[in-house]
């Protein structure tokens, strides 16, 4: 018997197969021969043949030869089911095997290898004293500690084993696997400083040769899955790969995508078919059942086969029966299943009523065709068991039949459409197992691994036409009705998205919403409620995959009622809040103000870095972005899943443009250009002949010829002969460039700030357009051709008339440099990117209709979808964000416009002050409300800190000075200056005489704030001090900005200690109200807790994904509250190290402050503006 992992058939054995010893036997021979299989029907009854004939068992027969000939198959036997997109089931092939990625299939270390790397970890300050290196392995060696349950190759259980006898003594192993992608981790190994330069590049390359990353990957693309699964069944021919109901046999000598074409395996395939014509595949034709053979399955039950006996009176009732049916496996079967659950029914009872309902006599002659007796003797056993179930079962089977033929269905996703409960709840009469059960014993469903069940497709014809075309819409309105309700349940969601995953639960309101697309407008109001809980989800998706209840569990509740609690709809999914309070260990919002637009759909992550380009197919179900990770990805717009990754830039990509058929990209970056097949995933070709980076690209709409554009100026290409047809004479650096509709012309902006119109089929500039002050960074030409629009580092937007070359408009409004336009298909509108913000303007008259927050970083990049509804932007974040242009939710403005930088709380507990991009703001801390605006700083707000009565207030920022505020009437009371860079750190001291302040001068600075006098300066710092902290006694100062913290003595201005061992640079730091310890956060997402009476570092906590930005420590001294650019607040657990809880808001968190008193209350800002009053649930 084989392993389970290769052992893939979903089917169970059929326990009364019968009749197809024969057929097995052909089957075996044919495998034996090398040549892909078919089995097919054979002609039934008449000289044209049957073709296409249902019922007749292939399925099955291919189930049991699985089973009895596995041995024959060494290397595994895998069933994909070729009704669905085969590219899916590859990749899930390789998700079952846990298969590496290409090119990381080493099965062991090499000798020299081994050697080596026995040698590296023996020593060397880097492995143990660098957090991000120490963090890389710890997950290794974590990986290795669970290797049973991880599928790691040798390679990888040989690597963690040292790492393991390597890290053990000092009390670094996690407790479980930890998840962490390790590329970018690992890579940083090379650079570190005291690492080796040749053993830091060489122990990076070594992790990925031996497929070390492979195994802690969890976003590899679709495409990477099916060549993992390809190459895998290519080293194992001795496999067996089974391929059911494919639909057109040539279709298996068509790649999948690279070079992956599953009639070309080296390994045995089998398929299933109704074609009867196979082509070069050799065919076993399957007939019906021989007459004994039938009856043998028709009396299967022990109670009936007394029957067998030629002298038994029923025998010849019996016989009648299978010629009746035509001797179709799949009715004799279903027939077989009837008499099973009615034992005391005669057989002369059954023929009757099969006659009753349709079956045909055996006619001599043949005057009735065998086909037309199959279709009735089937739908007369079909009837005779529908009669026989349960309403449940009978419902069930309805909702099932309401799906595509031959889908494999979750189980689950059926019984909440029927609203059947699968936890054996007592709110319902009958479980779903136990209907599911009914259905199998009446043979009329199949149950497959994985909680899936499949319908014949005849089964499904018949369940399907259960329902009255009258009754269709009523009918499917209840189903979807049923799975809302379900849904509104969140303890229902929360054992739903435990058990299957968000992803799950997002398919079963696609394929709701499937269903009401096909019935009529009378149901639209239903599809409205659909489209709520969908776009609940959709938008919590990024931050609720992998989730397990287990570990968090409010979390999932914890997210939604993030999302709703202020909304028109907070019980969409019940009064999350009351489940919160009774849940404990969670984040409550008491309020918000945040301004990110309602117009924000889903959070696209995956890429690892800046994402500087996105394109859309022309269809909008499509967007390719490129990165500055080298990849370029496919997502699909309704999922938010990554189809493919495409990885042969080797660095990163700026430009990606798409044809207007959707299967050719063409992108552009730092090491050239290449073209992509989409629809295969690989690269076509590279196109070479630039010199310096490709910042543009752009192909015209008959996919012909493409437009670059970079360092040295314009290129044209013709893609079907990769010849460049011209370049341009001008050697000026080209940020954009777009292609008219009729293809004839090209516009292009640069670093001289002149728009040129080119004419592509001469190459000569036609028009030049001047205006800007600056360089341009993007254009876009309207569907007509005579207007474009453009934006560049002067902030500004302007309409051009092409006709005339004249700028008919100037779209003032952004307050930093704008990085990409797009022009709506209809021309009406434009949305616009810059620095500060994503904007929606109306073209007719020249207003901004929308501004779009909420992008992760910011975003650089934007594409807009054929009808104008949708946007896709790209940004600094890594992410991409998909926006609904058409919403008619009005936008929210209630934080900051602009980011927040910094926020502080009054001791009394009843205010908070925040600073961002546009000045000072007090907020009531109970209601949120805002009670002032302070906006006489020049420039951004850095830092803030407040004096413990609360009625003052200092900041600082990019102007270089500091300002000490009168929070009763709003004035400046001093304004402080001093530094000569900007200022990123201030606080006070508990007395309210004296602050200290940090910045980019690499300086602090003492003030008294009575007279505004600088009372010290203090140096020591190599870099920028973007953090710093007094003691409570006032007599100390903690500052932090290089790789160090730095103890102060607040009278002398001396350093008493300075902290070592951050592998970053340090971003925040807070202290315990004893002043004995303090907490530091770094670029890496770590937390060390320092000893500042020892100077001993105590523990690390490996936190957040990305830097750590703020930090603040309750006054019990007992917890930290963390903040990062990873989007979460994060409690700690000072003394163990253990995170306690977090909570993922829209974008990176920039500052935390807790509020006095209890409960505990976290005031946090981030970077779209937003300020929210976070309450912890103990």
């Amino acid at each position: 018997m084989l392993e389970a992992a290769r052992f893939t058939v979903p089917y169970a054995q059929h326990t009364h197969f019968v009749g197809r010893d024969e057929d097995l036997a052909r089957l075996h021979a044919a495998l034996g021969g090398g040549d892909p299989v078919g089995i097919n029907p054979a002609a039934l009854g008449n000289a044209t043949g049957v073709t296409g004939q249902g019922g007749i068992g292939k399925t099955q027969l291919a189930v049991e030869y699985a089973y009895q000939f596995q041995d024959h198959y060494p290397d595994g036997v895998y069933w994909l089911n070729a009704a669905v997109d085969l590219r899916q089931e590859f990749a899930a092939l390789a998700e079952k095997l846990g298969l590496p990625l290409p090119g990381t299939s080493a099965t062991s270390l090499t000798v020299p290898d081994r050697q080596r790397l026995v040698d590296l970890l023996a020593g060397g300050p880097w492995l143990l004293g660098d957090a991000t290196a120490r963090r890389a392995l710890l997950d290794i060696a974590g990986l290795g500690r669970f290797a049973a349950g991880l599928n790691l190759n040798g390679a990888a259980r040989e690597v963690a084993a040292m790492l393991v006898t390597r890290l053990e003594p000092y009390g670094f192993l996690p407790d479980r696997p930890t998840h962490h992608a390790l590329g970018a981790l690992l890579d940083y190994l090379a650079g570190l400083p005291d690492t080796p330069p040749d053993d830091g590049q060489w122990l990076s390359s070594i992790i990925r040769r031996y497929g070390l990353i492979a195994a802690t990957a969890t976003t590899q693309s679709q495409d990477e899955r099916v060549l993992a699964a390809f190459a895998w069944l290519r080293e194992h021919p001795f496999s067996l790969l089974i391929l059911d109901n494919v639909a057109d046999p040539a279709g298996l000598d068509q790649p999948l995508t690279r070079d992956c074409v599953p009639g070309r395996l080296p390994c045995r395939l089998l398929f299933t078919t109704r074609r009867r014509v196979l082509g070069r595949f050799r065919p076993v034709e399957l007939k019906t059942l021989p007459p004994d053979a039938a009856l043998a399955l028709l009396l299967r039950d022990p109670r009936r086969q007394p029957a067998l006996e030629p002298s038994h009176l029923e025998y010849a009732t019996a016989a009648d029966i299978c010629a009746v049916l035509g001797y179709l496996p799949l009715a004799v079967e279903i027939a077989a299943a009837h008499l099973s659950r009615k034992p005391a029914r005669s057989l002369a009872d059954y023929r009757d009523y099969l006659r009753q309902h349709g079956a045909l006599d055996v006619i001599s002659g043949g005057r009735v065709d065998v086909a037309t007796r199959h279709e009735a003797g089937l739908a007369a056993a079909l009837a005779t068991q529908w009669a026989t179930l349960g309403e449940e079962a009978r419902l069930l089977l309805r909702v099932a039949g309401q799906f595509t033929e031959a889908a494999y269905l979750p189980m689950t996703r059926l019984g909440l459409l029927a609203g059947i409960d699968d936890g054996g709840d007592d709110f319902f009469a009958v479980s779903l197992a136990d209907a599911l059960a009914e259905l199998d014993d009446a043979s009329l469903i199949e149950e497959l691994a994985g909680d899936r069940a499949r319908l014949h497709p005849l089964v499904r014809e018949f369940a399907h036409d259960r329902t009255p075309p009258t009754e269709k819409d009523a009918f499917i309105e209840k189903c979807v009705r049923r799975l809302l309700t379900a849904f509104s349940d969140i303890g229902t969601l929360e054992r739903q998205c435990d058990r299957r995953g968000i992803d799950a639960l997002i398919y079963d309101l696609l394929a709701a919403e499937v269903l009401l697309y096909e019935t009529s407008p009378f149901v639209v109001a239903m599809n409205v409620d659909l489209l709520s809980y969908l776009a609940v989800l959709r938008r919590e998706a990024h931050n609720l995959r992998g989730w397990q209840q287990s570990d968090a569990p409010a979390f999932l509740a914890q997210q939604l009622h993030l999302r709703l609690f202020d909304s028109a709809t907070p019980n969409l999914f019940g009064d999350l809040a009351a489940h919160l309070r009774a849940s404990g260990q969670t984040w409550l919002p008491r309020w918000a103000a945040r301004n990110t637009s309602p117009a924000l759909e889903m959070t696209l992550t995956g890429h690892v870095g800046v994402v500087n380009a996105v394109a859309l197919t022309a269809d909008g179900r499509r967007a390719v972005s490129g990165g500055d990770d080298g990849t370029l990805r496919v997502w699909n717009l309704k999922t938010g899943e990554v189809e493919r990754t495409l990885t042969s830039h080797a660095d990163r990509v700026r430009a990606v443009a798409v044809t207007a058929t959707g299967r050719w990209a063409v992108s552009g970056g730092d090491d050239g250009l290449r073209l992509w097949n989409l629809e295969k995933g690989e690269e076509e070709r590279t196109l070479t002949g630039h010199v310096g980076s490709v910042h543009a690209v752009a192909v015209t709409p008959n996919g012909r010829r493409a437009v670059s554009g970079g360092d040295d100026g314009l290129r044209v290409w013709n893609l079907e002969t990769d010849e460049m047809e011209w370049v341009t004479d001008q050697a000026a650096w080209v940020n954009t460039v777009v292609v008219t509709a009729d293809g004839r012309q090209a516009l292009s902006g640069g670093l001289d700030g002149i728009l040129r119109l080119w004419n592509l089929d001469t190459g000569k500039v036609e028009r030049t357009l001047a205006g800007h002050l600056n360089w341009v960074n993007a254009v876009s030409v309207m569907a007509d051709g005579r207007w474009a629009v453009s934006g560049g580092r002067d902030g500004i937007v302007r309409v051009w008339n092409l006709d005339t070359g004249e700028a008919d408009r100037t779209l003032t409004g952004h307050t930093d440099e704008v990085l990409a336009v797009v022009v709506t298909g209809d021309g009406r509108r434009m949305v616009s990117v810059g620095f500060d913000d994503l904007r929606v303007w109306n073209l007719t008259t020249g207003q901004v209709e929308r501004k779009l927050t909420g992008q992760t970083g910011g975003a650089n990049a934007i594409a807009v979808t054929a009808d104008g509804r949708w946007a896709v932007s790209g940004g600094y974040g890594g992410t991409l964000q998909v926006w609904n242009l058409d919403t008619s939710e009005a936008e929210r403005m209630t934080g900051h416009n602009g980011g927040v930088n910094a926020v502080a709380v009054m001791t009394g507990g009843r205010r908070a002050i925040s600073g961002g991009e546009d000045g000072l703001r007090v907020w009531n801390l109970e209601t949120g409300e805002p009670m002032r605006a302070l906006t006489s700083q020049v420039g951004w707000v850095r830092a803030v800190a407040a004096t413990i009565d609360g009625r003052r207030a200092i900041s600082g920022g990019y102007d270089r000075e500091l300002r000490v505020w009168n929070l009763d009437t709003g004035e400046v009371e001093r304004v402080l200056t001093g530094h000569t860079g900007g200022v990123w750190a201030v606080a006070i001291t508990p007395n309210g005489r004296r602050a200290v302040s940090g910045g980019s001068d690499r300086e602090l600075r003492v003030w008294n704030l009575e007279t505004g006098e600088a009372e010290m300066t203090l140096t020591g710092h190599v870099d920028w001090v973007r953090a710093v902290a007094v003691t409570s006694d006032g007599r100390r100062i903690i500052s932090g900005g290089d790789r160090t913290l730095r103890v102060w003595n607040f009278d002398t201005g001396e350093a008493e200690m300075m902290l070592t061992g951050h592998a970053k640079l340090v971003r925040a730091v807070a202290i315990t109200f004893d002043g004995e310890r303090a907490v530091s956060g770094i670029r890496d997402g770590t937390l060390y807790v320092w000893n500042l009476v020892t100077g001993k570092l105590e523990r690390t906590m490996i936190s957040h994904e990305g830097t750590v930005r703020a930090v603040a420590m309750t006054a019990d001294e007992r917890r930290v509250v963390s903040g990062g650019r990873d989007r979460t607040v994060r409690l700690w657990e000072l003394d163990t190290g253990r995170e306690l809880g977090r909570i993922a808001l829209d974008t990176d968190i920039t500052c935390v402050a807790i509020a006095p008193g209890r409960p505990l209350r976290v005031i946090a800002g981030d970077g779209a503006g937003d300020i929210y009053c976070l309450e912890w649930v103990e």
